[in-house]
C-alpha cells in the first residue's frame, strides 16, 4: 500500500491544480482521490483569489472559467484530508530570516516556505510542491527533512496539454502522452505556452 503524503502546496501549485485543463496527470490523481493530505495556508488561499480575480478582470480568465476554478478550489478546502494553516508571529521571524539569506524570495514565498516546516518533522511523508525554483531553493537548506517536489510545467505545443518538465541536470525535457518531445525543453521557444491557464 502506498505511503500517504503531505503535501504542502504554495499558490503555484494550488492554479494548475484547480484548473481542469492544465494540471499534469500526478496533480489530477492529487486532487481528484483523496488518499493524501493536503496543506493550504491561508496565505496560498488570499493569493489564490488575487490571481484568479486579476486575469479575470484582465480578460485572461472568462467569468465562467473563474468561476469553474473557485468551485473545485472550495471542494478542494472542505475535503476531509485538506488541512489550513494560519501563518504565526512564529512564521514571520522565519520568513524575515529567508527572504534576507534568499534575494529574490517574495514575502508571500518565504511565508509558504516558513509554514511549509511545520511538516519537517514527518520526513518521510511531508513534501513542499511549488512551481517556483526560488522557492525549492529556499527550502534547500531543510531538504533532508522536508521533501520538495517541483511541478514545473510546459504547455504541449501540439496539443495544449500540460506537462511537467524534467531536468536532467544538463537539460530540460518534456514528453506529452500525444507524443509530442521536447528534448531539448527550451523555455524561450515555447515560453507562449508556459504556465498559461487553457
Amino acid at each position: 500500500m502506498a505511503k500517504k503524503r503531505i503535501y504542502y502546496l504554495d499558490t503555484n501549485a494550488i492554479l494548475p491544480l484547480v484548473s481542469l485543463y492544465a494540471a499534469t496527470d500526478w496533480m489530477e490523481e492529487l486532487r481528484d482521490h483523496p488518499v493524501h493530505w493536503l496543506v493550504v495556508s491561508e496565505v496560498a488561499q488570499l493569493e489564490f483569489l488575487s490571481v484568479v480575480y486579476r486575469q479575470c478582470k484582465n480578460g485572461e480568465l472568462s467569468h465562467h472559467r473563474r468561476d469553474e476554478m473557485l468551485a473545485v478550489f472550495a471542494t478542494l478546502l472542505q475535503r476531509d484530508r485538506t488541512i489550513t494553516r494560519l501563518p504565526t508571529a512564529e512564521h514571520f521571524r522565519l520568513a524575515k530570516q529567508l527572504v534576507q539569506s534568499n534575494p529574490g524570495l517574495t514575502a508571500p514565498d518565504a511565508l509558504h516556505v516558513a509554514i511549509s516546516l511545520d511538516f519537517q518533522d514527518r520526513p518521510d511523508t511531508a513534501v513542499l510542491v511549488s512551481g517556483d525554483e526560488k522557492v525549492l531553493d529556499a527550502a534547500q537548506p531543510y531538504h533532508r527533512r522536508l521533501g520538495r517536489r517541483s511541478i514545473h510545467c510546459c504547455r504541449c505545443p501540439k496539443c495544449g496539454r500540460m506537462n511537467r518538465v524534467h531536468s536532467d541536470g544538463v537539460q530540460q525535457h518534456m514528453r506529452c502522452k500525444c507524443g509530442q518531445r521536447c528534448d531539448p525543453c527550451i523555455p524561450e521557444e515555447c515560453e507562449k505556452y508556459r504556465g498559461r491557464l487553457a
